[in-house]
C-alpha cells in the first residue's frame, strides 16, 4: 500500500538544526522516500527516522510503500540540533 503526504519546508531553521522525518510505527516492511529519493527501508515492522534536511524544497512529498494494509502510525517532522 502506498501512503503519501505533501508538506512545506520549515521556514525558520537555525544553521545547526536538522529536519528529521519520524514514523512512529510502520506495520510491515517498507520503503520511504522524500521527493522521489529513497531515504530508507525497513525489513520488518517498526519505527523509522531519517535526516531529510538536504532533500527539502519549499514544497515536498513523503511517500511510504508498505507491504501491509494496516494503518501506519504518526508521521511527523522533528527539528533537531546538529549532533556532529
Amino acid at each position: 500500500m502506498r501512503h503519501a503526504r505533501k508538506f512545506g519546508r520549515p521556514r525558520t531553521l537555525d544553521p545547526n538544526e536538522r529536519v528529521w522525518l519520524v514514523c512512529d510505527h510502520i506495520p510491515g516492511s517498507a520503503e520511504v522516500a522524500v521527493n522521489g529519493a529513497r531515504v530508507g527501508t525497513l525489513a520488518t515492522a517498526g519505527s523509522f527516522a531519517a535526516d531529510v534536511t538536504s532533500l527539502l524544497a519549499p514544497r515536498n512529498e513523503v511517500a511510504l510503500v508498505v507491504t501491509s494494509d494496516v494503518a501506519i502510525g504518526a508521521v511527523k517532522l522533528e527539528i533537531r540540533g546538529d549532533e556532529s
